[in-house]
């Protein structure tokens, strides 16, 4: 999302709770890609789950350490290529 001004408007709760888990969960904008070339999923040091069909929200779990390990470098790419998005303050300081 470009602007996250809608985002703001429509889930306020969300809001709340990116402000309280901003030293954790970071937002990043990708512009320059395609959504669908961004990895969609979760991941942890030995479990991920991974959306493959983002419109039928189809997808798949694995503790394979090499499911694990490819996750993590696509999100790392997309992470990169991304800048900062969705501030968790917006007052300017």
């Amino acid at each position: 999302m470009r602007d996250d001004r809608l985002l703001r408007e429509r889930h306020p709760r969300f809001v709340v709770w990116r402000q309280r888990w901003d030293h954790i969960v970071e937002c990043r904008i990708c512009a320059d890609s395609d959504a669908a070339d961004l990895p969609s999923g979760l991941w942890t040091p030995g479990w991920t789950v991974e959306r493959h069909d983002p419109v039928l929200s189809r997808g798949s779990s694995s503790g394979a350490q090499a499911a694990v390990e490819s996750l993590r470098h696509r999100m790392d790419d997309a992470f990169a290529r991304g800048r900062p998005g969705f501030p968790a303050s917006i007052l300017g300081l």
